[in-house]
């Protein structure tokens, strides 16, 4: 079989029987419920948040991309220490498979934690509070769509650098330093260049993350108040330099993880 079964299979039963998996599930909630908290404390009513305002308030990124990235250099590197990959060579499974395989496990997961952090959130407030008139929900599957590039490009870019430095927990603080740095480009870049962040987008995987949640708001007069509400959606422009850019770079981070892993010597 060309799929790598055997290694998809020995990664989700052990995901399924790790605690660490649903410790990491339950930080990951915990976060987003920090957040929303905070969003009370900014004037917003959290009890009463349509799902078009939640979609809106854009607040799943960076939890997003750490509970990925946990779950992902898990996936990728957890067996490096006990040696289960030197094992699986010596049984006749190729380095194709044990890539390949580990590789799939991680974009499961990693959109598991999409549908669970990004998409869930706003279908329960929606069915809580309908769904409002701050976006129409084009926007929204427009939206959670494009995010999914960049997300599985940093999914791409964690694994592939799992598999070549096979130190795990270096890429946690890697994960941080990343953000750091994007932080700091983003803020070169708006305040004293007085440029759009637009332009880092093709570049950099967390800004193009929190592309897609940049709204540009307006006032409209609906059922006699006054509400905010989106002036207009993601130009094509700014959908093609996200999702394309994280294409092909997702696919160069893939084949430099692999070129690199297969040449590796396994100590």
């Amino acid at each position: 079989c060309a799929l790598p079964i055997y290694i998809i299979k020995a990664q989700m039963y052990q995901l399924i029987r790790e605690n660490a998996t649903y410790y990491t599930f339950l930080g990951g909630l915990g976060a987003l419920l920090f957040l929303y908290i905070s969003l009370s404390d900014s004037n917003i009513e959290i009890a009463e948040v349509t799902g078009s305002e939640l979609l809106v308030q854009g607040t799943s990124s960076m939890v997003l991309m750490f509970v990925a990235m946990l779950f992902t250099v898990r996936i990728c590197g957890g067996d490096m220490g006990d040696k289960t990959i030197n094992h699986e060579m010596l049984t006749g499974i190729s380095r194709a498979k044990i890539y390949g395989g580990r590789i799939i496990v991680s974009v499961i997961s990693a959109l598991i934690v999409y549908i669970l952090f990004a998409v869930t959130p706003i279908a329960v407030f929606t069915v809580i509070n309908g769904w409002g008139y701050t976006a129409p929900v084009k926007e929204a599957f427009i939206r959670l769509g494009l995010q999914i590039f960049p997300y599985l490009r940093l999914v791409f870019f964690f694994a592939s650098l799992t598999f070549i430095t096979m130190q795990p927990a270096a890429i946690i603080l890697v994960s941080f330093v990343l953000m750091l740095v994007e932080g700091l480009f983003d803020l070169v870049v708006t305040e004293v260049l007085e440029r759009s962040d637009k332009i880092l987008y093709p570049f950099l995987g967390i800004i193009a993350m929190d592309g897609v949640n940049v709204y540009n708001m307006t006032y409209g007069y609906i059922d006699g108040e006054d509400v905010e509400v989106l002036k207009n959606g993601l130009s094509t422009g700014t959908i093609v330099s996200i999702a394309v850019p994280s294409v092909i770079f997702g696919i160069i981070f893939l084949i430099a993880g692999y070129c690199i892993f297969r040449k590796k010597d396994m100590k």
